[in-house]
């Protein structure tokens, strides 16, 4: 029994040398380009080959006159919003990068009586659903300030007359949250509880109608569009600041963004530079502009393209690195931009209140808006801070459909124009001093070679260096165009870009080790 026992151990210890020298023929081999000559590990995982990360070239300046491939595009995406829109009367479009117009154009006709006076940035065109994005921001603006503590709160917390909403079928659902709300996710009816066509009321007949409704789907389980919801934001936003909530989104969001074009009440003079708003037979929407009364947050709202450009610039600013937009506080405001559900099909990604899809590996957040013979449709990518509005006047156009048709066009021509407008990497004078193999302080942790090629220095094969002379002999990891990358979650769970490397360097000034500062706590790596 004792020679079983000892025996047991002994291939015990001799399987766990066998398993050690595996992981490190593993972390050599993917850290020092060293290669084991059995490929125990290809034969092991037989693991069919992932897709390369896309790399996202940061946006740049461009240069006056426009590089070719952009200016193309902008001519070919001119084209393909013609023919997209071909049975509509007239609509407008301009496209915005790096906080200015890059493009805008005007086709068809405001007013068919005048066939050849097409609609221009200072046309005033309702908006319909594209209002909901102003009830986002001011609601995420109340976070900003301190009336609301967290989108995960009960709305009760803040509205004691906010009824508690149930679910008919199975166990009691929790009190809905502003988050679910803000992204269709609270399974509140589509619409108020009141005559669309005459919606008069105030809110605190809605909240006691309320309070004999049910929800239409279980909160976060899928999308349920509701009108309701995003009005519920507006009014209730209205008790914690004391104001209407069209003086909010006035003095909080339009004066800042000085989108005096922009507004709620269909005055006179609004009214005459309206384009005519038509039917899907191109017969004109008579009589005064529909009012939607206390549903007005979810799409009551008109602009011009003009103004909208400065609205999608905002958005776009999300993604600069120095944002100081006057409106939002920029952590706050790229959350807002952040998916929150994802359809089955994943055809469509909701969050706070954007219907976006994936175009050409890039996240386009989009808001769509038809109502009485208007549509509407806003997008941006933060990533490129580049965005685009299109307005018609007139119904039956998918617009979600013609905006992605947009970016398809335009995506490829700014990513070929802005890889060659990308920085160089910045490199110290004695760049080759970093060369070497670096070796840990502490067993069982990885080696990491580094080594200078083709003008960049190349830190374990997998990401280069860029030096960031203000902090030192300390260097942040990127991924390099052109670079042959893993895929993304290889990427995300290596932390491979965005690390930080510290150098030290002995007595004779020559670099000798590195650490990584968050990633492996007290563990030094020295060349030999």
């Amino acid at each position: 029994y004792q020679r079983r026992v000892r025996g047991n151990m002994r291939f015990q210890t001799l399987l766990s040398l066998l398993f050690s020298l595996i992981i490190a023929t593993e972390q050599l081999s993917l850290h020092t380009g060293f290669k084991d000559p059995f490929d125990l590990t290809s034969k092991r995982n037989q693991k069919a080959p992932e897709e390369p990360c896309p790399y996202h070239p940061s946006p740049q300046p461009l240069p006056n006159p426009l590089p070719s491939e952009i200016a193309s595009a902008l001519e070919t995406a001119k084209n393909f919003l013609i023919s997209s829109s071909a049975n509509i009367p007239g609509f407008f479009v301009n496209i915005v990068y790096l906080g200015q117009t890059l493009f805008e154009y005007g086709h068809g006709a405001k007013d068919l009586k005048y066939p050849n006076v097409p609609p221009d940035s200072n046309t005033i065109f309702r908006i319909g659903s594209v209002s909901k994005t102003f009830a986002a921001v001011a609601l995420f603006q109340a976070i900003e300030d301190g009336l609301i503590y967290s989108l995960d709160d009960p709305i009760r917390k803040y509205i004691q007359d906010f009824p508690s909403i149930v679910f008919p079928f199975g166990p009691p659902n929790s009190d809905i949250t502003w988050r679910q709300i803000v992204s269709h996710l609270s399974g509140l009816p589509r619409e108020a509880p009141c005559n669309f066509s005459a919606c008069f009321v105030d809110s605190e007949t809605i909240l006691s109608r309320l309070s004999t409704e049910y929800l239409s789907v279980r909160p976060y389980t899928r999308v349920y569009y509701s009108n309701l919801a995003i009005s519920l934001i507006g009014r209730l936003l209205e008790g914690l600041r004391g104001q209407k909530f069209e003086e909010i989104v006035q003095t909080k969001i339009l004066n800042p963004l000085k989108m005096y074009d922009t507004g709620f009440d269909f005055t006179p003079s609004v009214i005459e530079r309206m384009a005519v708003p038509y039917n899907i037979e191109h017969i004109p929407v008579t009589g005064p502009p529909f009012e939607l009364g206390w549903s007005r947050p979810a799409g009551q709202m008109f602009s011009t393209g003009a103004d909208l450009a400065k609205f999608v610039n905002f958005l776009a600013s999300s993604g600069a690195e120095n944002d100081t937009n006057p409106v939002l506080n920029p952590d706050l405001l790229r959350q807002m931009l952040l998916p929150t559900y994802v359809d089955p099909d994943a055809n469509m990604i909701w969050s706070f209140p954007w219907e976006s899809n994936l175009v050409e590996n890039y996240l386009v957040r989009k808001k769509s808006g038809v109502i009485f013979g208007f549509t509407a449709v806003i997008s941006v990518i933060p990533e490129l801070q580049l965005g685009c509005n299109i307005l018609w006047n007139s119904v039956g156009v998918d617009s979600l459909s013609v905006a992605d048709g947009l970016y398809k066009i335009l995506i490829p021509a700014f990513e070929q124009a802005l890889l060659k407008l990308q920085p160089q990497p910045v490199l110290p004078p004695d760049v080759q001093d970093y060369e070497g193999i670096y070796y840990s302080s502490e067993p069982g942790y990885e080696t990491f070679e580094i080594v200078f090629q083709n003008g960049l220095l190349i830190f374990a094969g997998a990401a280069a260096l860029n030096w960031v002379p203000s902090l030192g002999d300390t260097f942040v990891t990127y991924i390099p165009p052109g670079f042959n990358t893993p895929s993304c979650d290889d990427l995300q769970f290596g932390s491979y870009i965005d690390s930080f490397l510290t150098f030290s360097r002995g007595r004779d000034g020559k670099i000798k080790s590195f650490y990584i500062p968050g990633l492996y706590w007290g563990v030094s790596f020295s060349k030999n």
